[in-house]
């Protein structure tokens, strides 16, 4: 379980990454191809609240949902990747799933 001190920087470095970058946000079908990948994934907490919603990974501590029109979801972010070792997915603001291990 990820501590919320982590929790908060995390979020907080990411928020700000996202928003520097202009705010730009996947693909509804990207967004549930990464919803796919992380609803499977062990470290996924389908219980664990988060300020924006139910569902979060227990690595980094951010909330996902399949909902691409939620702002604070990370799968939406294109600046954020997945945090386990080695990531099932990157991040990618140049807009291409292809090289950012989606189909």
């Amino acid at each position: 379980m990820t501590s919320m001190l982590t929790k908060i920087v995390g979020f907080t470095v990411a928020y700000y990454d996202w928003v520097r970058a202009g705010r730009p946000k996947r693909d509804p079908l990207w967004v549930a191809e990464l919803w796919d990948i992380c609803s499977q994934c062990p470290h996924f907490d389908p219980r664990q609240i988060t300020p924006f919603g139910r569902g979060a990974c227990d690595i980094c501590g951010c909330h996902i949902s399949p909902d691409h029109t939620e702002n604070f979801n990370k799968l939406v972010w294109p600046t954020q990747s997945c945090p386990d070792s080695p990531p099932h997915w990157t991040a990618a603001v140049d807009g291409n799933p292809e090289k950012h291990g989606c189909k």
